[in-house]
């Protein structure tokens, strides 16, 4: 497990230091990303603005993977807790996962005392609009997750109304890469390492009717 004051990079498991990381957004123009400056004399209002949707580059010192980068709230609220889903390919693993973050758009957990926001906003668009809404809006079947995928596939920063609020990441993983005998050195299985809990899904229709 990570260590209770330190934040690791789940991809590559380097340490990430909250106040040494520059803050870089993507510049859809350039396709690639490019360095945030923010003016020394900026206000906490502009500040917030303008950090809006940057991300942090993780150093990864081993050079382990490719240049990666995280949002950076998950780096600014302590540590986070990453949750995989864990099953066979075709298992039901991103339907799940779809319905609990359908779930959480509508509300749900409100019932609970329980606040989100989504950790980076074009992330979580992207998962609403490419799971979430054909599967609860469409009813249609997603198709099996991608190998070789190895960054998280939504992130929620979560906490109690009035308490502090931790980044929760989920990992949605195809079912082949877990099959594999060796940890994938591209980084595929990393998070396993630090993972803070499984939620494993298994399609009934497979199991053993002697079960």
């Amino acid at each position: 497990p990570q260590d209770a004051d330190g934040v690791l990079c789940p991809m590559c498991l380097s340490q990430l230091d909250r106040d040494a990381l520059a803050l870089w957004r993507w510049d859809s123009a350039r396709c690639e990303y490019v360095e945030l400056q923010i003016p020394m004399d900026a206000t906490p209002e502009q500040r917030r603005h303008r950090e809006r949707g940057a991300r942090v580059l993780c150093p990864d010192p081993l050079q382990s993977l490719d240049e990666h980068y995280l949002p950076v709230d998950y780096v600014r609220h302590g540590r986070p807790v990453v949750i995989g889903f864990v099953g066979a390919t075709s298992s039901g693993k991103t339907h799940l996962l779809s319905a609990m973050v359908g779930a959480i758009e509508a509300g749900d957990l409100t019932d609970f005392e329980i606040t989100s926001r989504p950790l980076d906003e074009a992330w979580h668009h992207t998962f609403v609009e490419e799971k979430v809404r054909p599967l609860l809006e469409q009813g249609k079947v997603l198709p099996p997750t991608e190998g070789k995928i190895i960054a998280f596939a939504d992130a929620l920063l979560m906490g109690t109304k009035n308490g502090p609020h931790r980044p929760v990441a989920f990992f949605d993983v195809a079912g082949g890469e877990l099959s594999r005998g060796s940890v994938s050195e591209q980084g595929v299985k990393t998070f396993l390492e630090i993972a803070d809990g499984f939620i494993f899904v298994v399609d009934s229709a497979r199991l053993d009717a002697s079960l």
